[in-house]
């Protein structure tokens, strides 16, 4: 068995747009960034909605549940690259339910732990600086 890795340490202040319908998880997901001294915006449970903040929004990254409300969220993916913010994909469904061309972003397959949600925010983050 692999060894648990330790949590990293994400910049102080990120910015955080959290979208994510399943309230037990965005509860999570919240208290776990702000714990680590992330700004967290959301959560968000509607792609309108989380369109309308990744296109206004000071963002740092996004975390976009892909499937919200019965609805997918790639509007608001398309909106967060256009604007160069990396983001990070939530789904029980793993990369391979991932639509092109979004297959090679970051993903977190659902459930997962909070050090793998730490990990994959700052893969995407680090994919930005590259």
């Amino acid at each position: 068995m692999a060894p648990r890795r330790q949590p990293g340490c994400l910049p102080s202040g990120l910015r955080v747009l959290l979208v994510e319908d399943e309230f037990m998880v965005a509860l999570l997901m919240e208290m776990a960034l702000t714990g680590l001294g992330c700004e967290v915006i959301g959560p968000i449970g509607r792609v309108d909605k989380a369109l309308e903040m990744a296109q206004r929004e000071a963002l740092d990254v996004a975390i976009l549940d892909v499937n919200i409300n019965g609805t997918e969220v790639y509007s608001v993916a398309e909106a967060l690259a256009a604007r160069g913010i990396p983001f990070v994909f939530v789904s029980g469904y793993g990369r391979k339910a991932l639509r092109a061309p979004w297959g090679d972003r970051p993903n977190l397959q659902k459930p997962f732990r909070i050090d793998d949600l730490v990990a994959v925010i700052e893969e995407a983050a680090a994919a930005k600086r590259n």
